[in-house]
C-alpha cells in the first residue's frame, strides 16, 4: 500500500512539474551554470528544485532516514541529499572542509520526516545564491511543504534558519557539524 501511496504522489508530482515546465515557469538549476538566476517566485523554484531527484546525491550515499540530532530544530527524523554542484565540493568523506565555501549554484534539501517511514513532512533547502535578492550569508533558505506551500518562504531571508546555523566552520551547513 505504501508503495502505491508514493507512486501516487511520485506520479501527480511529474504531471504538475511537466505541466509548469511546458509554461516556462521552473526549471531545474543547470549543472553546467554555476550562476543561479533566482526566479521571482522562488518557493517554487526551490520546491521544485527540492522534488527532483535527478542529479542528487544522498549524504554519504545513502537514502536511508536517520534520526534527528537533538539539538536540532526539525523534526525526528531526517535525510539530505545535494545537487551535483554542492556534491562536488564534498570531501570523499562526504563533508565540506573546515572553513570551505559551497560555490554558487549549490542546492542542500533536508528531508525532514516525523517517523522513520515516509512521508517527507517538509523540505528545509539551502540554495548559494549571493547575489539573490532573498539571500542572507550567501544562501537562500526556506522551509517549504513539498506540494509548494510554504512553512517559511524564501522571502523572510533566513531570519528563522540562520540563528541555528551560525556554524561559520562549514559554510552554515550544520550536518557537518553533528553527523
Amino acid at each position: 500500500m505504501a508503495k502505491f501511496i508514493i507512486s501516487a504522489c511520485f506520479a501527480l508530482f511529474c504531471m504538475i512539474l511537466i505541466d509548469a515546465c511546458k509554461h516556462d515557469t521552473i526549471k531545474p538549476v543547470e549543472k553546467t551554470n554555476p550562476t543561479v538566476q533566482t526566479p521571482e517566485n522562488i518557493d517554487s523554484f526551490l520546491v521544485a528544485q527540492a522534488n527532483m531527484m535527478a542529479n542528487f546525491t544522498w549524504y554519504k550515499g545513502d537514502d536511508s532516514i536517520l534520526p534527528s540530532s537533538k539539538s536540532t530544530a526539525h523534526a525526528k527524523y531526517f535525510r539530505v541529499r545535494f545537487n551535483a554542484i554542492a556534491n562536488a565540493a564534498l570531501t570523499d568523506t562526504f563533508k565540506l572542509p573546515v572553513n570551505g565555501k559551497f560555490p554558487e549554484g549549490s542546492i542542500i534539501v533536508k528531508e525532514v520526516i516525523d517517523s522513520p517511514i515516509f512521508p517527507v513532512k517538509l523540505f528545509a533547502i539551502m540554495m548559494k545564491d549571493s547575489t539573490s535578492a532573498h539571500a542572507s550569508k550567501g544562501w537562500v533558505w526556506a522551509e517549504l511543504y513539498p506540494n509548494g506551500n510554504n512553512y517559511i518562504s524564501a522571502k523572510k531571508k533566513g531570519t528563522d534558519c540562520t540563528g541555528c546555523h551560525g556554524f561559520q566552520s562549514r559554510d552554515y551547513v550544520r550536518l557537518f557539524n553533528l553527523f
